[in-house]
């Protein structure tokens, strides 16, 4: 009896993941799309936290289509929990292009603290 009571135990243990291992779109650094199809890069933000994507004025290689904010999924009575910036982009010329992204505090928008560059090739 005991013997099967750890057997289930450690199947529930192994069984158990977080979102972000079972959300491949989540963390990827690299992206191939087809030219003048849309992907979406997603990157993690804590509360008060946010990413902006730096761009040069004469890159015509992604479009900017929108952004949004998904919240992850905490139980219920818990506040503050972070979430997921959503970048959705068009692929306009086809070539290798890195996004850069900074992440920053709202209160110190000129303070990155962190800098993470998506790569992705347009065919």
């Amino acid at each position: 009896m005991k013997k099967a009571l750890l057997i289930i135990l450690a199947i529930g243990l192994f069984s158990c993941s977080k979102d972000e291992e079972t959300n491949p779109v989540l963390n990827q650094d690299y992206y191939e799309v087809n030219k003048n199809d849309t992907f979406d890069v997603s990157l993690y933000a804590s509360p008060g936290l946010y990413w902006r994507w730096v761009n040069t004025p004469t890159d015509v290689t992604v479009e900017l289509i929108g952004t949004s904010f998904v919240l992850t999924k905490v139980p219920e009575g818990i506040l503050g929990s972070g979430g997921n910036d959503i970048w959705k982009f068009k692929g306009k010329e086809s070539g290798i292009y890195t996004l850069t992204f900074e992440y920053y505090g709202s209160g110190t928008s000129n303070s990155t603290l962190e800098t993470k560059n998506i790569t992705v090739k347009i065919n």
